[in-house]
């Protein structure tokens, strides 16, 4: 059996594929700040080895039209994230597997504007550039989610992964 790609820079997207959705095929993903879709993805793993499905969006237009060409199976936005609400009630979006968030300019406020009543996230991941992630982490906390303790053995120890703890993945 050959070991799976790897594209996140510190295995995450290895780590969760193998320890948290296992053999789940079919999964839904939102990638915001996806990049050119391939280098340092956390989705495309999903994507080629377990026949996910899911929305890409990309603010920067030279990494969006690569990101059209790496990733045609896709829905891919070239715009600026503002309202993730607004964005998954545009898309009919009410149950998301993974959603990551690598979104340098707020990632507390893109995570602020989701209505959890109106759609399910099993897990998700941001890229903290805060001082102090806790308000992140106990804002979500009250919506659920549990932080993982895994640095998932990389340098980029500012990514936070939090997990729903009804999640079906979750034993």
């Amino acid at each position: 059996m050959s070991e799976p790609k790897v594209y996140a820079p510190s295995k995450q997207d290895v780590f969760l594929s193998i320890i948290l959705f296992k053999d789940f095929k079919n999964g839904f993903f939102v990638d915001i700040g996806a990049g050119t879709g391939i280098q340092f993805s956390q989705t495309l793993h999903f994507e080629e080895q377990k026949q996910w499905s899911g929305l890409n969006v990309e603010s920067d237009l030279d990494k969006y039209k690569e990101l059209v060409m790496n990733r045609p199976k896709c829905i891919n936005l070239n715009q600026k994230p503002t309202n993730l609400n607004t964005l998954f009630t545009e898309y009919n979006v009410t149950h998301i597997h993974y959603l990551t968030i690598d979104w340098e300019e707020d990632a507390y406020s893109l995570i602020k504007s989701i209505d959890f009543s109106k759609v399910y996230i099993d897990v998700i991941r941001f890229e903290n550039k805060y001082d102090d992630y806790n308000p992140i982490v106990n804002y979500l906390g009250k919506k659920g989610y549990k932080e993982t303790k895994n640095n998932f053995g990389g340098k980029f120890l500012s990514d936070i992964t939090m997990f729903h703890t009804k999640s079906q993945f979750i034993q």
